[in-house]
């Protein structure tokens, strides 16, 4: 028989043997539940991260919607009369620009596409906008085989001049048959002007922004182009065909042509 002294030890063994697997387990325990504090922590990192970029995102947004609409507003509200010209300051626009008049020569002229162009007016403040467009006739209005085209100074309406060559067109076609016509078809013209005249679009995309061009043909359609530099300049091109059609509120599709060979690159 073992003697006391020798059950003493195998039960005191016993217990540091059960103590010791205790220990392990509460270590176990403890280290999964700082894993899974540290995986909590990182995730909850991680969402506020997001968050934060989300609300600097629409604070982003909010700000340049703003500042897009105070453009806008301080474009429309400004309306010179002669009395305005002469006792306030005139509020100069970001760029100049070139409004120009195209009249297709008869079939046995033997003048040149440019030589049936001719500028109207140059547009570098506010109440010049104002006091040109108050005098000329809206689209509707326009005769057939006549362009309208309002453009950078310094640029022509025309494939050829270099700031177009390897650019391209957002454009806007128009059934004249369409209930509305003449009030869709002004609307957007003016829109799109003094969205262009007013910089409400971003710094890179209006730089992108050569001008724009009416087209009335003999033909049952009506084109609003927008004329951009470059048709490489993918991210812009596609960011300015978006905030178009959020602007003017077109319903039907609208085509991005190159310029130089005039196929079709994205329909929105």
């Amino acid at each position: 028989m073992k003697s006391k002294k020798s059950w003493s030890l195998i039960s005191w063994k016993f217990v540091v043997s059960k103590r010791k697997n205790i220990f392990f387990k509460i270590q176990k325990i403890r280290k999964m539940e700082l894993k899974n504090l540290a995986n909590h922590l990182a995730e909850s990192s991680e969402n506020n991260d997001r968050k934060n970029e989300q609300q600097q995102q629409q604070l982003n947004q909010q700000q340049q919607q703003n500042h897009h609409q105070q453009q806008q507003q301080r474009l429309m509200t400004i309306k010179p009369t002669t009395t305005t010209i002469s006792s306030l300051s005139l509020h100069p626009l970001e760029n100049c620009w070139v409004f120009w008049h195209y009249r297709r020569a008869r079939r046995r002229s033997t003048k040149k596409w440019m030589d049936c162009q001719r500028t109207l007016v140059e547009i570098d403040t506010i109440e010049s906008f104002w006091m040109f467009f108050a005098k000329q006739r809206s689209p509707s209005m326009v005769r057939i085989n006549q362009d309208y085209a309002l453009f950078r100074k310094g640029i022509k309406p025309m494939w050829e001049d270099p700031a177009n060559m390897n650019g391209g067109q957002w454009i806007f076609i128009l059934q004249k048959s369409q209930d509305n016509y003449d009030q869709i078809i002004n609307e957007l013209w003016y829109k799109i002007i003094m969205a262009m005249l007013g910089s409400i679009f971003h710094k890179d995309i209006i730089e992108q922004i050569c001008g724009i061009v009416f087209s009335m043909r003999i033909s049952c359609f009506t084109k609003i182009s927008i004329w951009v530099t470059d048709y490489r300049a993918i991210k812009q091109i596609l960011i300015l065909g978006h905030e178009l059609k959020r602007l003017t509120k077109f319903n039907d599709c609208i085509l991005f042509r190159r310029n130089d060979n005039m196929q079709t690159k994205f329909i929105l």
